[in-house]
């Protein structure tokens, strides 16, 4: 964010809270980044090129990658890069692409962009400034799954996020934090919850033989997952190009079948909600298997 006669907000912060937004404004002091972070947004940034490529092996064409965006309001005003604009035979849409871990993008297969309010509220700014309808492309780091959502209409209400811009801004210009409250989850993903008081106590830390051999054995299986992703990836590249060619070979006990270009249907979860009844839809839903949810994680430098 930077001042001038508007003050000027990125689209990928609209959806923060309104207090952290005015503490950076106000120059608190924010902790820098873990050097977790750092590796994990540089992977995003490599995941987000091979969804890139997928699609343009499915037919579609993707332009105008990181093109810059802006929306202009009474307050401020919000700028932004895109992903791109991919289009085929149907339409152009606003290409969003999201890297996941398996835990996450089992959220997001269960409660769409929505249970999410930050990834909603900055691809709203994205469609608005676009006006297109939005494919999202969320890929699963840890299978290579990609799940293409196609919406008509933005997740949630550009105006609505623009009043709690709007509070943040004013609450800067009056040299003060406003009052805001946020759940559990996103306290404890927020780089400056140290604004809202004391968190929660702190974590026992155990030494014990066969945890310590679990955590050496899932670092060194996380560094194995991604070097195999990389190599899986460019081996298919590789494959495919022959196969659009020569649809059937072996290769060094390989069998490579291609089988054309193929296209999943799937709903629309916000298109459904708009048209029909939530009482309708929790009547449709049923439980899945249940699952023992356990998230690792590399903890945060002190």
């Amino acid at each position: 964010m930077e001042s001038g006669v508007n003050t000027v907000y990125r689209m990928s912060e609209a959806g923060h809270c309104p207090r952290v937004l005015a503490a950076r404004r106000l120059g608190y002091e924010e902790p820098p980044r873990s050097q977790e972070i750092e590796n994990l947004l540089d992977d995003c940034l490599w995941h987000e090129e091979r969804v890139v490529m997928r699609l343009r092996s499915e037919g579609w064409d993707i332009t105008d990658r990181q093109r810059e965006v802006s929306l202009s309001t009474p307050l401020l005003q919000l700028v932004g890069h895109i992903d791109g604009i991919a289009s085929r035979e149907d339409g152009r849409f606003l290409l969003e692409i999201k890297a996941l871990g398996r835990f996450t993008f089992n959220s997001y297969i269960k409660g769409g962009i929505l249970a999410f309010l930050d990834y909603a509220a900055q691809v709203t700014c994205y469609q608005k400034a676009i006006q297109l309808p939005i494919l999202m492309a969320v890929k699963n780091r840890d299978t290579a799954v990609i799940k293409r959502d196609i919406m008509t209409s933005p997740p949630l209400s550009f105006e609505r996020i623009v009043d709690s811009l709007n509070i943040a801004e004013q609450s800067v210009r009056n040299g003060s934090l406003p009052e805001w409250k946020c759940d559990e989850r996103a306290r404890e993903r927020c780089p400056m919850s140290y604004l809202c008081g004391p968190g929660k106590a702190e974590v026992k830390e155990l030494a014990l033989p066969d945890l310590i051999e679990a955590a050496r054995l899932w670092r060194e299986g996380k560094e194995l997952e991604r070097e195999a992703e990389e190599k899986l990836g460019k081996a298919r590249d590789a494959f495919l190009a022959r196969a659009r060619e020569e649809p059937s070979f072996t290769v060094e006990g390989l069998a490579v079948q291609y089988y054309g270009v193929r296209q999943r249907s799937y709903i629309d979860e916000v298109a459904l909600r708009s048209l029909v009844p939530e009482e309708t839809i929790k009547q449709a839903m049923r439980p899945g298997k249940p699952w023992d949810d356990l998230r690792v994680r590399e903890r945060k430098q002190e």
